[in-house]
């Protein structure tokens, strides 16, 4: 797997983080004399685990549900749609925000750099990938899409010691220059001590079936710890398996995977520890009508999610947001 971005932060602890989701601005104080610090107290309570909340918004580059025009939108325009994004993101007091259809400085949206732009209106760090760029290029393009740089971000509470940009298996290795390249973010926090917690944010291919499942087998493959996984999937981003033997057979092949004898699930997905609770089933898709629970949030190793629900964003974009609560084990 081809690695196209690393970028080295500072390093940052989690210590400020409430543990009822959102940020706090220090931590509570705790009397030596009660004891609640003391490891070897047996009337210790054990440490309620800190609670994240998160967000998936695929914002379709600020233009509202119509189409870009050709001639594409006033800067006017995008920073107003953007600032309404904005508000709806921080009613919720987000820790960390998965971005999918960002533009960053093109043409058609007024030359914003719409990941830092609400990054700097919800005072969070961005993490930025660019999987399509026409700056340069010389050939034969829609109009819509010239001097355009386009692609995903996830925005962080705390800055990440360190992320990268992985690529993901492509549809075909024939695809046009111009083409929008698949990928992961991976954005690694420390937890204290030797604990960590990765972030990892993407945006599936949306023709292919058969893409999606190695694109998400490449992502499963790097979920080693506990880990936080979000973004447009294109997909529910999981199988049917009982009463569909053909399906089963193709998955099988493809992830090497057998389901127990007389056992099977009813759902199967790469993500390790997945739960079919912990899925949304409410659809996300297009926003004025939606179909399909497109837009996921999944947790494991040790991670978990505790509830997920849609934030309405009708007008702002052709997706709902997925918003979830995601628990930490205590002591990371």
């Amino acid at each position: 797997m081809r690695t196209i971005v690393i970028v080295t932060g500072l390093l940052a602890f989690f210590f400020g983080l409430s543990s009822t989701g959102g940020t706090g601005e220090g931590k509570s104080e705790t009397n030596p004399a009660d004891g609640a610090e003391n490891p070897a107290n047996p009337n210790e309570m054990p440490s309620p685990p800190v609670v994240l909340t998160v967000i998936t918004a695929n914002i379709h580059v600020a233009a509202g549900v119509p189409p870009m025009p050709a001639e594409g939108l006033p800067a006017a325009r995008i920073r107003a749609s953007l600032d309404r994004i904005a508000a709806l993101l921080r009613e919720h007091n987000p820790d960390l925000i998965f971005l999918q259809e960002v533009d960053f400085a093109s043409r058609r949206s007024g030359y914003i750099d719409q990941g830092a732009y609400l990054a700097e209106k919800l005072s969070m760090h961005p993490v930025p990938a660019v999987t399509f760029d026409t700056t340069g290029h010389t050939g034969k393009l829609p109009d819509v899409l010239k001097d355009c740089r386009y692609g995903l971000a996830l925005l962080c509470r705390v800055k990440p010691r360190l992320t990268q940009v992985k690529m993901l298996p492509a549809a075909n290795a024939s695809q046009a220059a111009w083409r929008e390249d698949r990928v992961m973010i991976l954005a690694e926090s420390p937890r204290g001590g030797s604990g960590s917690l990765l972030f990892v944010g993407t945006h599936l291919d949306f023709q292919s079936a058969e893409a999606r499942r190695r694109q998400l087998a490449a992502i499963a493959g790097e979920l080693r710890g506990p880990f936080i996984l979000g973004g447009d999937f294109n997909h529910p981003a999981v199988w049917p398996t009982a009463g569909d033997p053909e399906e089963t057979a193709r998955l099988s092949k493809l992830h090497d995977w057998r389901p127990a004898e007389g056992d099977a699930p009813s759902f199967w997905s790469p993500i390790p520890g997945f739960s079919p609770d912990s899925l949304n089933r409410v659809p996300t898709y297009p926003a004025a009508r939606p179909r399909a629970a497109i837009d996921q949030i999944f947790a494991g190793n040790g991670a978990r999610v505790l509830e997920t629900r849609v934030l309405d964003s009708r007008g702002e974009s052709d997706h709902h947001f997925v918003l979830a609560r995601v628990a930490l084990p205590a002591g990371r």
